[in-house]
């Protein structure tokens, strides 16, 4: 990784990371930003990554206009106030069809933060006042920047009604599938986390355990499970996972 500056001007500056080009992020000085009247700024405490960042990383994406600070899962204070917030990273119309019907993510005029605007990889960030979500000051930063995954994970449980007693199959052991896992024993499903790569299993093994999760490289056997749920890439995922549901199962 390398590092840049740029003019400063007579704004204080801040540090970011910027991606500049596929598998080129550069530490950078700019100029810190100056919210519009309905954005506050956020100082960010906390950024994580998912695959979707990975993935511009690696190769960009179609509608990535480069170069862009990344991060759309962060956590910070309110400049002035010192309030704490997680974030929620769309921006939609709140006109459309879509909007009007509680279906903000498919808004033809969504705007994303960490992608059509810049996110979180950086000391201090703008962001609509409509998408910030207040925090306890006891909750822990590093745990507080996962709320969009968890809100993704929730929703996903939620929309499959996943019911006590349930068994549920989770193909992926990353982050996504451990907090499907957690939201599921939540609701009292009996829940079995598969992931081909044995490492990822092993790091959450101690957790598992103490919530009663199984965990596999792999399952086998008649259909047994009455929910599956998709957390990791790879086309063949979905026969996989619906060779292994009962009659009137649920795939998400």
């Amino acid at each position: 990784m390398k590092r840049t500056s740029v003019p400063r001007s007579k704004v204080a500056p801040m540090r970011c990371l910027t991606l500049t080009a596929p598998h080129s992020l550069v530490l950078t000085d700019r100029p810190r930003p100056q919210p519009a009247e309905d954005e506050v700024l956020l100082q960010v405490s906390h950024c994580a990554l998912c695959r979707t960042d990975a993935k511009m990383w690696q190769q960009g994406h179609r509608d990535l206009l480069l170069p862009r600070v990344l991060g759309h899962e962060f956590c910070g204070s309110a400049v002035g106030t010192g309030r704490r917030f997680v974030v929620w990273p769309g921006r939609a119309c709140g006109q459309c069809d879509d909007c009007l019907q509680g279906r903000e993510n498919l808004c033809p005029s969504m705007r994303i933060l960490g992608f059509h605007r810049d996110g979180g990889l950086a000391e201090f960030v703008t962001v609509p006042a409509s998408a910030l979500i207040p925090i306890s000051d006891d909750l822990d930063p590093a745990v507080a920047c996962l709320a969009e995954p968890l809100a993704c994970s929730l929703n996903g449980l939620a929309r499959v009604r996943v019911q006590e007693g349930e068994r549920v199959l989770i193909v992926g052991g990353g982050t996504l599938g451990i907090l499907l896992a957690l939201g599921a024993v939540s609701r009292g499903a009996r829940v079995c986390v598969v992931d081909r790569n044995p490492s990822k299993l092993h790091r959450s093994r101690i957790l598992r355990q103490g919530m009663g999760i199984e965990g596999a490289v792999e399952v086998s056997g008649p259909p047994r499970f009455h929910a599956a749920f998709n957390a990791a890439p790879g086309a063949l995922i979905l026969p996989a996972a619906l060779s292994m549901l009962r009659p009137g199962g649920r795939l998400c």
